[in-house]
Formats: C-alpha cells, structure tokens, sequence
C-alpha cells in the first residue's frame, strides 16, 4: 500500500483530484511516519530519502504512474493514466483520463463538489465531462455499471525503460463503441504522446475533453494548441491528422450543461478552460502531442 501512497503522489507534495480527492487534500505524514520515501514524497525533498522507483504500474488497480525526475522537485513532471474500475465506492466516471503536472498542473481533473448528489455542480464533478476523457454523442458514462474489469475499463499493456514509457487502456463501457488509449512519455524530451484509436460499427460525434488548470490559456491555432502560463508558453499541443477535428474551449459554463469547472473543496467551483476536440465518424485516430517545457537539474 506505501507503494502506491509514494509514487501517486504529485511533485508539489499534494495529491491529484482523482475520484473523491479535494483539491486542498494533502497527504498525512502520520500515514507512513516511519517511511522515508513517503516522508520525501510529501516534503518535496526536505526530509526522507529519495525513491529510487520513478515509473510504476499497477495493473490490477489501474493505474500507471511516470515522472522524469524526483530530484527536480516541483519542477518536475509527473503522468498519472487512470484506468481504475472496480467499485462504485468514490468513483467517478473518468474512463481513460489523463492527469498530467509539469511545473505546475497542466491537465487536470475538476475533483469533487461533495456530496449533494442534486446539486448540478456535484454531478459534474463526478461525470464523463469533468475528466480528460471521451464524450460519444453528447452522452457520457455513468461512474460503475457492474461490469467487471475485464469487461468495463483497464489497461492493457504497458512497458517501461529508462527514457520511455507506455502504457494503454481500454473502455468497453459505450454501447458499440471500443475506445483504446494508448500512452508515450519521451522522457529526453519531455513529449507525451497519446493515441487514441475508436471502433464502432455505427457513425458518431466523438468528443475528447481536456481540463486546464485554472491559471492556465490556449490558444488555438488550427491543429495545435499553445497553452500558457503568466504570458509564457510552457506547452504545445499538436493533433495529427489535422484535417478531422474541430477544436474549441469553453470556460464557467452552466447551460446548456455544466463544463469548464474546477473545484476547491466542497462547492468551491472554479472557472477554467475545458478544451473540446470534436470528430464524426465511427472508426478513428488521433494522435495527440503534448509538448511539454524541459526543467533541468
């Protein structure tokens, strides 16, 4: 268990919002007082001993974790793929997402609103739309069905080397659609690229969202995003091929349904940019590169 307690957790010493994690939820030194390791992970470098695993897998739970570096502290970069489909327990329907921090979060996911279930905000929160994840004929996902791993939600393979990683998932869970997502970080050049490849014997709008952390603009610019920070660019999005999709960004919205919202804590919403890349069709692939800024030793 310490193991996944390490490595889950995110450069800046806090946790990433997946499933019913807050955003101001820190990590309890009292957990693992004993574990140097941990004591590193949640003092950024300030106490403990530096892990000496910086990519990990856990292929039953379904989740992959990777990172360039412990010893760059909050400059880092760090990957988290979620694949987890187990219970209804704290589950939220994000299918396949994606979290990523470099220097800073990147893309996110929107956490929890808490748990007045009537309230729009916390249905969002814990719906298709509130993660980096795919959104078919406007319609997404419940968080669990009942079906079992094997045929919900989870990863298929994976490998990890020194200066590469991979792994992939795959969500059943859409009637007559089968969504593969497959994952590369190039740690030599701090590059993600994620593939995403769609089956279905019927035509659809396919819908693959992206949360930006709240300090965070892109601007589009036909088949690329230049994502920035305080005016400078710390990241460039590519889509390949560049003549299928229309993309687009929506902030704060509430009709005609809620997007665009990250959350504090219990009903703390705020706004921020939820980039919309949007494909017809029924077979696809898309190809997206994320180019992140290198932070050296």
């Amino acid at each position: 268990m310490s193991i996944f307690g390490i490595n889950i957790i995110k450069p800046d010493g806090k946790l990433p919002t997946i499933g019913d994690t807050f955003a101001k939820t820190t990590p309890k030194g009292e957990t693992w007082p004993n574990n140097p390791y941990y004591k590193y992970a949640i003092t950024n470098g300030s106490r403990g001993t530096m892990p000496k695993v910086k990519d990990i897998v856990f292929p039953e739970a379904g989740y992959a974790i990777f990172r360039n570096s412990w010893a760059l502290g909050e400059r880092g970069t760090y990957i988290l793929f979620n694949a987890a489909y187990h219970s209804l327990s704290h589950k939220h329907a994000d299918d396949l997402s994606v979290f990523i921090y470099s220097n800073g979060d990147l893309f996110i996911d929107s956490g929890p609103n808490g748990y007045d279930y009537d309230n729009p905000f916390t249905k969002y929160g814990y719906s298709s739309f509130s993660h980096n994840t795919l959104i078919v004929d406007d319609k997404g996902l419940p968080p669990y069905s009942g079906e079992s791993c094997t045929k919900g939600t989870r990863i298929r393979e994976h490998l990890i080397n020194k200066d590469v990683c991979y792994v992939s998932g795959i969500n059943t869970r859409y009637n007559g659609v089968k969504h593969i997502r497959e994952l590369v970080y190039k740690k030599r050049t701090n590059v993600v690229e994620i593939t995403d490849s769609i089956e279905s014997g019927s035509f659809h709008n396919y819908k693959f969202l992206w949360h930006l952390a709240s300090d965070l603009e892109p601007v589009i610019d036909n088949n690329k995003i230049d994502i920035f920070k305080n005016g400078q660019q710390i990241c460039k999005v590519i889509l390949e091929p560049n003549t299928i999709c229309k993309i687009s960004f929506v902030k704060g919205q509430e009709e005609p349904r809620v997007l665009g919202w990250h959350f504090l804590g219990i009903q703390e919403p705020i706004p921020t940019k939820t980039v919309i890349i949007e494909i017809d069709g029924s077979n696809l692939e898309i190809e997206t590169i994320i180019q992140l800024r290198s932070c050296d030793l």
